[in-house]
């Protein structure tokens, strides 16, 4: 009789422990579809469930999903650990949404880390487990992927990212790869197709806020130092950043102002 009760009680604890497992399952699914809209509103709510309680997929789901949601807030990421619970269980070769999710957000937590050689191969990890190569996070390993290249001195390699992120981000986010393309023209030393992207983009305006315009014009007042030494197109790009408002590109300006005017001889200039 009590070896027929506590299997009873066994039984009903699983049952239980299920019916637990999969209200956490909907819970994690429906913050899911916030996750881009609302991180926020995710990184509150993921804290009512508990990890330690989840077991599969759903741990999985919860590792990825608070990894991305801290990364969107700008909540610094310190460890690989939590999101390892999310590449382990997606550790198979077979293609889907999440487990390429999974392996983007191990690249961002290398990101962070500054692991350049771990980040780049989390992102071609993600790249490679895309069901669907149309998605925004797929574009993005390649723009992740040319900024590590380059920390990396890969030149060959960082353009061959931003040109493909370039390729596929028109009707997007195409200012911002237009900048990011002529950074790696400038690192390869090919300043002119880095000019003609840079001057289109400040003629045309359009979808450019106050940073990628800084960005711009600081790119363009290189190239005018650095390639064409014209120093008074240079010094001209380096003024209308600095009448923007100050940071640290403008601290750059005011140093290749006064190489400038070092250059010309303007000694009082310089100091």
């Amino acid at each position: 009789m009590k070896l027929r009760i506590a299997l009873h009680l066994l039984l009903l604890a699983t049952l239980c422990m299920g019916c637990g497992g999969r209200r956490h399952m909907r819970q994690l699914e429906s913050l899911e579809a916030q996750l881009d809209t609302a991180p926020h509103l995710v990184r509150q709510s993921i804290d009512s469930i508990p990890f330690t309680a989840l077991r599969g997929e759903a741990r999985a789901l919860y590792a990825l999903l608070r990894t991305q949601a801290d990364y969107k807030c700008y909540v610094q990421l310190t460890s690989d650990s939590l999101i390892r619970n999310a590449t382990d269980y997606y550790d198979g070769n077979r293609k889907s949404y999440r487990a390429a999710m999974s392996w983007y957000s191990l690249g961002c937590v290398y990101s962070e880390m500054k692991d350049d050689a771990a980040a780049i191969e989390s992102y071609l990890r993600a790249q490679s487990l895309f069901p669907d190569t149309t998605v925004r996070y797929h574009r993005l390993c390649y723009q992740n992927l040319g900024l590590h290249y380059l920390n990396k001195n890969m030149a060959d390699e960082a353009l061959a990212a931003y040109l493909s992120y370039h390729t596929l981000s028109h009707g997007s986010n195409w200012p911002y790869a237009d900048i990011k393309l002529a950074q790696a023209y400038i690192y390869k030393g090919m300043p002119e197709q880095a000019y003609k992207l840079l001057t289109n983009l400040l003629q045309s305006r359009e979808g450019i806020d106050d940073l990628s315009l800084e960005t711009i014009l600081f790119e363009l007042g290189k190239i005018e130092y650095a390639f064409n030494k014209d120093l008074d197109k240079a010094e001209t790009y380096f003024d209308q950043l600095i009448a923007l408002y100050d940071n640290e590109e403008v601290d750059a300006a005011y140093w290749f102002k006064g190489a400038i005017a070092e250059l010309r001889g303007d000694k009082d200039t310089a100091n």
